[in-house]
């Protein structure tokens, strides 16, 4: 553990006069760091590994609150309101959706779109503009070739 934290001699253990000088405070702060740094990352170094291991074993104990996280963090949506979103199907054509599916975004403002198979995604993410993307469908069916 580091150091036991001392005030400064300038400034009184207790009272309101402890929190006037808040500059003084900050700059004692940041020698005490300076001063204590070696056995402050000693320290930090010592439960790291122990950190790790208990937070991996929490987020196997507990995937869909990390999934839930997850979700809100990167599109806003809870993972209930994801599951609703799961119709079976994709939107883009019959494939069957599974439990791995991708959450299809707007990656200007976003908005979550739905839900679809991961090829879809893949094809969406190489062709973003839906003309190009017609334009590219009408081509492969002018040279389908029965077979």
């Amino acid at each position: 553990m580091p150091s036991e934290w001392r005030l400064p001699p300038e400034v009184p253990a207790t009272g309101e006069s402890r929190y006037r000088d808040r500059d003084a405070r900050r700059a004692y702060k940041r020698q005490w760091r300076r001063d204590h740094i070696e056995e402050d990352q000693a320290y930090f170094r010592s439960v790291r590994d122990s950190r790790r291991e208990n937070n991996r074993r929490w987020r196997e104990a507990h995937p869909d609150l990390v999934r839930d996280q997850e979700l809100r963090r990167r599109y806003g949506i809870t993972l209930v309101e994801h599951k609703a979103m799961h119709t079976g199907v994709c939107p883009c054509g019959e494939a069957i959706l599974y439990e791995e599916t991708r959450t299809d975004h707007c990656h200007e403002c976003g908005v979550v779109l739905g839900l679809v198979h991961d090829g879809c995604n893949k094809a969406m993410g190489f062709v973003s503009e839906p003309a190009r993307l017609r334009a590219l469908a009408d081509y492969m069916e002018g040279h389908q070739h029965g077979g």
